[in-house]
């Protein structure tokens, strides 16, 4: 079974955990099937990033 999608960290959400370690964050997401860090996309599909909606998917379970 699969665990339900969970939404990404708004940009206050990554400023804030980067400052607690003191570290840049890194997110992943879905390009064409395969998770690749944002920071590696191409300019236009990290334009594209900002402006995707995003749905939490919820399962029946098979009980």
């Amino acid at each position: 079974m699969r665990s339900p999608m969970r939404r990404r960290p708004t940009d206050s959400e990554e400023e804030s955990m980067a400052t607690r370690c003191n570290e840049k964050t890194e997110v992943y997401s879905r390009v064409c099937g395969f998770f690749r860090p944002v920071q590696q996309w191409n300019r236009g599909k990290k334009e594209e990033f900002k402006d995707r909606t995003e749905f939490l998917v919820e399962q029946k379970s098979k009980d």
